[in-house]
């Protein structure tokens, strides 16, 4: 009993850390000390990280989702950036341009009380004002950390970097605008890697076979993914996850959800997880994945 206590006690130090990339903890007893659901942590590092790109670009506010209240280390509810909108806690783009690009450093930001912040994220614009006209683009680069107690530390970056295949991704995020009230959005290559004592616990590497076309709003509010797919690949667990939209259902998000609250996904697993499923978004941080004759819930706890 008091070795199960101890593992709990650890596992919940870390718990809101592996969480911020889309990766939350489980006691197993039976296995390794630090293991984590490999299918939910896919989905959610690709639909984050899109997330992440359409919010920084459109100035939207940070933000941690809500835990799902059958969550094993359900967290506080509460904001990423409670405490004051520092300067130094901001979002790039709301600095100022300077010759095509806007930029920002984190040094010493706070994420409530046991987290900080540190590194930065650049955007480069296709023109020297930073506007995001019809036929312009953004690039997102960046390379920042989250730092916690006993030695947790995520690691957030857009370096040319190898994915379990041996396949080099990098590059950061690219959004184009392609009309009055649409836009293409290319992950390039982006990495997440959690450590604890120098111990890799997760390591994931996302890009876009093809572009996410986003319509309606670049804002939470009213906006809508209607094609595309995201790769993701679980570099520890050794698989690829394709997700694609499917035809006809949209990724809906609104003004109270970082995520997407419906639409459906269709998903091939190739490496050490195949076959093929459906994931359906049912609600604000939820959804259904129906594969191999069985249905179960996904969760996503972040906002980027």
């Amino acid at each position: 009993m008091k070795t199960s206590v101890s593992k709990t006690l650890s596992l919940s130090a870390i718990a809101l850390g592996l969480a911020l990339t889309g990766c939350r903890a489980q006691n197993n007893e039976s296995s390794d000390l630090y293991t984590t659901d490999s299918q939910a942590d896919s989905l959610e590092s690709g639909i984050t990280m899109l997330q992440g790109m359409a919010d920084d670009a459109s100035g939207s506010s940070f933000a941690f989702q809500l835990a799902p209240a059958s969550s094993k280390f359900a967290i506080a509810e509460k904001l990423l950036f409670t405490t004051a909108q520092a300067a130094n806690c901001g979002r790039a783009y709301s600095q100022a341009c300077n010759v095509g690009v806007k930029s920002i450093s984190y040094s010493g930001c706070q994420i409530g009380s046991a987290f900080s912040l540190s590194g930065e994220v650049t955007l480069t614009y296709s023109n020297n004002s930073c506007d995001l006209s019809i036929g312009e683009n953004v690039v997102r680069t960046y390379e920042h950390t989250i730092s916690g107690p006993r030695g947790g530390a995520i690691q957030t970056t857009s370096a040319l970097r190898a994915d379990y295949r041996g396949t080099q991704i990098g590059g950061g995020g690219r959004l184009t605008r392609t009309g009055a009230n649409s836009w293409d959005a290319e992950i390039l290559g982006k990495h997440k890697i959690g450590t604890r004592n120098g111990r890799t616990l997760f390591d994931v590497s996302v890009r876009t076979p093809s572009a996410i076309e986003i319509s309606g709003a670049l804002g939470r509010s009213g906006r809508s993914a209607i094609s595309g797919s995201l790769e993701v690949n679980h570099n520890r667990a050794g698989f690829t996850a394709l997700y694609s939209i499917v035809n006809g259902q949209p990724l809906v998000w609104n003004a109270s959800c970082a995520h997407p609250v419906s639409g459906q996904l269709s998903a091939s697993y190739s490496g050490s997880v195949t076959g093929n499923g459906t994931i359906t978004f049912t609600g604000c941080g939820t959804a259904q994945l129906s594969k191999d004759g069985s249905t179960r819930t996904l969760t996503i706890g972040y906002a980027e």
